[in-house]
């Protein structure tokens, strides 16, 4: 969210990482238009090494709203959706050119999320870091969209095996499943996570908050299956950022997709071939 004041400031009160990573770009992108930093109001995390972000908040007056918009108020088979994209193009672009655009920048100068920190580090490269669970149950889902999105073991025995001899690192929840084989690097704080994605030759995972953390360092392959869609769809309505379909916003063009399946899909690969 972002609030006016003197210079601009930015907060977010939504900690899922996703939504709170996809506006790590804004600060660069703005300062790159005009030429000011975004204040902080609430120190979060995803500003902690950012060069275009201030701390200390002014305090001449309270802020006010400066820009909202309610997806879930938009009947997502409707043409409206797609007026949504500043450009009016049928796919974003990006979905830091995406939010650039209704914000009125004339350019973007940053395509992706970006952290700021451990973009120097040495690939390992012969590491892969793994994510394979997420369970979302707060906020209404679409219908062809499922909530729950784990690979499941036949899509994981595919894995350990296409990269035995590499060291796979498994990222994400304490409680996510357990991946024999991995070396177990689940439940840590997020800045280790982040410290764990950056130095990976690749990262295989699902639609989540690392896949949002890898997208910061585009150097990283990114594999992504796409558990939520069932085959029929997506064979028949689904491309990266389709502007029709609610969350495709996030599934960029930069990610290589696969499906559950033996066979390709639409834009995505059986995961044999991952």
């Amino acid at each position: 969210m972002l609030y006016a004041d003197k210079t601009y400031g930015i907060t977010n009160s939504n900690q899922s990482i996703g939504n709170t990573v996809m506006w790590s770009h804004l600060p660069e992108n703005y300062f790159k238009r005009y030429g000011r930093k975004l204040v902080d109001l609430d120190r979060n995390w995803v500003f902690d090494h950012n060069p275009y972000v201030e701390r200390a908040p002014t305090a001449h007056q309270p802020p006010l709203v400066v820009n909202k918009i309610d997806l879930s108020a938009v009947d997502v088979h409707d043409d409206l959706y797609w007026q949504l994209y500043g450009r009016s193009l049928p796919v974003a672009l990006s979905r830091p050119d995406e939010e650039c655009v209704r914000f009125g920048f004339s350019q973007v100068a940053l395509r992706h999320p970006r952290l700021y920190r451990y973009e120097d580090a040495k690939t390992q490269h012969r590491k892969v870091v793994l994510h394979v669970y997420s369970d979302r149950d707060d906020y209404a889902l679409p219908p062809y969209e499922n909530a729950r999105r784990q690979i499941p073991g036949h899509v994981l025995e595919q894995i350990l095996t296409r990269y035995a001899g590499w060291e796979i690192h498994q990222v994400g929840g304490a409680g996510d499943p357990k991946v024999d084989g991995c070396i177990d690097k689940r439940g840590l704080p997020i800045w280790e996570t982040v410290r764990e994605i950056a130095d990976a030759a690749l990262f295989i995972g699902i639609d989540s908050g690392p896949m949002n953390l890898a997208a910061c360092y585009p150097r990283i392959p990114r594999k992504i299956l796409l558990t939520q869609f069932d085959l029929d769809f997506l064979r028949t309505s689904f491309f990266p950022m389709n502007a029709r379909f609610k969350h495709h916003q996030w599934l960029d063009w930069s990610s290589v997709y696969f499906n559950c399946s033996s066979e390709d899909a639409g834009v995505t690969y059986s995961y044999t071939k991952i």
